[in-house]
């Protein structure tokens, strides 16, 4: 169910209306239907990505917020997932290194992917992971043009 809150500006001129997730149908309900579709194993990915990163926005930025009786996904704005990225890239994860590149990308892939559905189920109005640039996957391989390879 969605529910509609008229909330002031950030100017304070003018009120706009947001529209938040409630809680009488609990998140684990848009989870359930944001991976009632996929495989197994790439519901339990989707899971063990997007529950790090809300974790990481609720400790450092205090988002997405519970207001009453809503979820604002809305909160999460693109620096938040630039920051996560970031803190991906030079936090040590469970093995005690940095994620590789192909892990980080396929998180921030997941949050997208995520937010894609909040967009298209009309619960924002627009997916702040979109344009997060993903970083260069690392290769062992250069492709050449013809005209590089010396004979």
């Amino acid at each position: 169910m969605e529910t509609f809150a008229i909330l002031p500006s950030e100017t304070g001129k003018t009120d706009q209306i947001i529209t938040s997730y409630t809680q009488t149908e609990p998140v684990e309900d848009l989870l359930y239907e944001f991976l009632r579709d996929r495989t197994p194993t790439t519901a339990a990915s989707y899971r063990d990505d997007l529950k790090p990163f809300f974790d990481f926005t609720s400790k450092y930025f205090q988002i997405p917020r519970a207001e009453g009786n809503g979820v604002h996904f809305e909160d999460i704005k693109r620096v938040h997932i630039v920051k996560y990225k970031n803190f991906l890239e030079s936090e040590p994860n469970h093995r005690g290194k940095p994620y590789a590149p192909n892990s980080v990308n396929r998180k921030i892939s997941s949050i997208s992917a995520f937010y894609q559905f909040l967009l298209r189920r009309e619960l924002i109005d627009k997916n702040p992971a979109e344009f997060s640039a993903l970083g260069p996957r690392e290769s062992l391989f250069v492709r050449l043009r013809p005209s590089q390879i010396v004979k």
